[in-house]
């Protein structure tokens, strides 16, 4: 796993920079021994972020308890 200079990239959804710009940061703060693994790894739980930030903006959420309800249906 790579090993990150500082301890992360952050934004808010107010404004989230452009992914060519969140790229340029990371790869600022990776090691120079970081892989192509490492840097594709980070790029994918940099979009998982994001997308989670914008279902939240976007109201696509559920509440604890409606989770649990769904997990036990999946149990069963």
């Amino acid at each position: 796993m790579a090993k990150v200079k500082e301890q992360s990239i952050s934004y808010t959804t107010a404004k989230i920079p452009s992914p060519k710009k969140l790229t340029e940061q990371l790869l600022k703060k990776l090691d120079e021994s970081s892989t192509y693994d490492d840097i594709m790894y980070e790029l994918y739980v940099m979009k998982k972020i994001e997308q989670g930030l914008k279902d939240v903006e976007e109201g696509r959420v559920l509440t604890h308890e409606q989770v649990k309800r769904e997990l036990r249906k999946w149990l069963k």
